[in-house]
């Protein structure tokens, strides 16, 4: 088995949660001002996330293992949310994720979710396709995480964004930014 594969198990739980009659799905999709190889590092690191995931709370704890069967863990003690899953798909090349995703807080933990983010070379960098699948219930839980990944995604975009001035500072998402001399 490749690297980038999932095993058999995995895939038949994956695929069951995807075909699932109740499941819904939400399909985003957004241009990036970054290659396709620095979105990516933004979403499979620590660091990467770090510049962006819940970018408005200063107590973000993250924990990336991004390959098939490896783990996540976002965390945000103060506003008492986290969110973990099992990746099934870590394929650089192929530009595509797929992974469980449970959100905890005080009041539930949300179970039988799967989201897949598909990355492709695009005028302004790349274009990310997000689709998150779940048995929600109602149109009211999809327009909370419309509005919950839009939010992320803006965020991430002007993290890329800051991460591309030329008066760069540091090393960001895996690449030194460019400085003038």
């Amino acid at each position: 088995m490749d690297a980038t594969e999932v095993s058999p198990a995995a895939a038949a739980w994956l695929t069951r949660w995807v075909t699932h009659p109740e499941a819904r799905a939400l399909i985003l999709d957004v241009d990036l001002p970054a290659r396709a190889g620095r979105v990516w590092t933004a979403f499979t690191t620590s660091y990467g996330l770090r510049a962006w995931w819940w970018a408005q709370w200063d107590d973000v704890s993250v924990e990336v293992d991004a390959r098939p069967g490896g783990s996540f863990r976002f965390s945000a003690d103060a506003a008492g949310v986290a969110v973990h899953g099992v990746y099934s798909v870590a394929d650089r090349a192929a530009g595509r994720l797929a992974f469980t995703w449970v959100t905890m807080d005080a009041a539930e933990a949300t179970r039988g979710e799967t989201v897949e983010i598909a990355l492709s070379a695009a005028p302004s960098g790349s274009h990310l396709t997000l689709r998150h699948r779940a048995p929600w219930a109602d149109d009211v839980t999809i327009e909370l995480r419309r509005e919950e990944w839009t939010a992320a995604l803006e965020q991430l975009s002007a993290a890329l964004a800051r991460a591309s001035r030329p008066r760069g500072r540091g090393v960001l998402f895996g690449e030194r930014a460019a400085t003038e001399h």
